[in-house]
């Protein structure tokens, strides 16, 4: 092996064994009939990427729309927590006004923890509303692959390629919710939602700029789907299940 390419080699070794590792947070127990909060920070409009033919038929923009994906996610946590003994707070989303330059956790060694710059605003939060555990929702970033191109996306909504008259349709949903313990005030497990499905019944032809209440009603339907599993999931990494279900905390 030629000395340069050596050195390049371990020079890429090195910086792949500088990348941390992060342990798992921690997970706590919650006693039956713990107030466990939500506050929802998803936009209710829903967002449409386009790729067309040229880089003059793409286009970025946002629908209002009748339905409330926020709010259907909100009706799903609030059932599952009913139903798994546990009362539900729904938090509306002025409650927590977050500077984008002062995210909720930061990485501290091998693991990630609550923002020292945010904690006070959360203790104070919980406090209020006498929490135990609190949930926060949030947009993320993402790609979806459509043919012959990628998207990057945020947050929930439509993403569209149009390419000499054959159609591509996707429903995205990139979604970060981080779940954070207030007594003791610590991050524990949370859940991402990175769902991209193809959607049937919408128009694959035509003027994708111009979405008809029937492909946004298609557009609900893939996206609400998943709700009720991705709500059970998150319910159970965070350990707010059924009395006798419960995993032993790990601190």
């Amino acid at each position: 092996m030629k000395p340069f390419v050596f050195l390049l080699s371990l020079l890429l070794m090195a910086g792949c064994a500088s990348t941390p590792v992060l342990r798992p947070p921690a997970v706590f127990s919650y006693d039956s009939g713990s107030r466990v909060g939500i506050v929802n920070l998803l936009p209710k409009t829903i967002k449409h990427y386009h790729i067309g033919t040229t880089i003059f038929n793409n286009f970025e923009k946002e629908y209002k729309v009748a339905w409330d994906f926020p709010g259907e996610l909100n009706r799903e946590f609030q059932d599952q927590c009913i139903a798994n003994g546990y009362q539900p707070v729904i938090l509306d989303s002025s409650s927590l006004q977050l500077s984008p330059s002062d995210p909720l956790t930061v990485v501290e060694g091998d693991v990630a923890a609550v923002n020292p710059k945010v904690a006070s605003l959360l203790q104070d939060l919980g406090e209020k509303h006498d929490l135990r555990l609190l949930f926060v929702v949030q947009p993320a970033e993402g790609r979806v692959y459509v043919p012959n191109a990628e998207i990057p996306v945020t947050g929930y909504g439509l993403a569209t390629r149009n390419f000499l008259a054959v159609g591509s349709a996707k429903a995205f949903s990139m979604v970060d919710v981080t779940a954070i313990s207030i007594r003791p005030l610590a991050l524990t497990q949370g859940k991402r939602m990175r769902i991209i499905e193809s959607i049937s019944g919408l128009k694959l032809v035509g003027n994708f700029g111009e979405m008809s209440e029937n492909d946004l009603a298609a557009v609900k339907e893939t996206l609400s789907a998943p709700l009720k599993t991705f709500v059970a999931d998150l319910l159970a990494k965070a350990n707010v299940v059924k009395p006798g279900n419960a995993e032993p905390p790990s601190r």
